[in-house]
């Protein structure tokens, strides 16, 4: 039986820096989407559902979650500014294989901006489970190009194995320390990091990834799902 492509992949980045996971804190200090539900005191990452839960990888050394501005004439925080969508792609339902799970099928892919932080929110077919089942491994991954080409300039990655999810940030220097928070709440995972981490990107495009495998005897199950299909979708902002 061949090793797991994601596993080899997930060996290789952890060993030139992956991020550690932690709770995510109060939500109001995170300016993460209040539809990612419940703050993780009431629920951990093996209930509900499949299991699906809340993971906050951790900011760069010095950095704050949000970035956003720390006062107000008043002397207390800034109120985070308000994200609006700058690109959505629906994808389409059950192009993701055969006897693979609906969790393995992209449903729809979400660019949105505040001015000072960018979103890359990826919904699936089904809860995600947290940690993955046993010889589950899955990656889903958000790619941006700030110019035509086949490898695109940032990407933002998740790798969800039997020991939980870690988030992964790719820059036109290679892998970097994750810069800023990442969650899963059922179908839905967020990203969000700094603008100022990817370029100050005005706009261009983008695509999305899932790939999963499950170990079985012989060969491995696999399957994949990209969005669009082939090629890439435009954003502004």
């Amino acid at each position: 039986m061949k090793p797991s492509r994601i596993l080899v992949f997930a060996a290789l980045i952890a060993a030139l820096g992956a991020c550690r996971t932690a709770p995510l804190p109060p939500e109001d200090s995170t300016g993460l989407p209040a539809e990612l539900g419940e703050p993780p005191a009431e629920r951990s990452p093996r209930t509900g559902g499949s299991g699906a839960g809340t993971t906050q990888t951790e900011p760069e050394d010095g950095a704050t979650p949000d970035s956003s501005p720390t006062g107000t004439a008043g002397g207390g925080p800034a109120p985070n500014p308000p994200f609006h969508t700058i690109a959505t792609f629906d994808d389409p339902r059950g192009d993701h294989g055969t006897a693979v799970p609906a969790y393995a099928d992209l449903a729809r892919v979400q660019l949105r901006d505040n001015g000072i932080d960018a979103r890359a929110i990826v919904t699936v077919g089904d809860d995600v489970p947290n940690p993955m089942p046993a010889g589950e491994q899955m990656a889903i991954g958000v790619d941006l190009y700030r110019r035509n080409g086949a490898e695109s300039d940032y990407q933002v990655l998740a790798i969800g194995t039997t020991d939980g999810w870690l988030a992964y940030f790719t820059t036109p220097d290679g892998i970097v320390k994750y810069p800023g928070t990442f969650a899963i709440q059922g179908g839905t995972l967020t990203f969000q990091v700094p603008w100022s981490r990817l370029g100050n990107m005005t706009g261009r495009r983008y695509s999305a990834f899932l790939d999963w495998d499950r170990e079985q005897p012989v060969v491995n199950r696999v399957g994949e799902d990209r969005a669009p299909r082939t090629g890439t979708e435009p954003f502004s902002r």
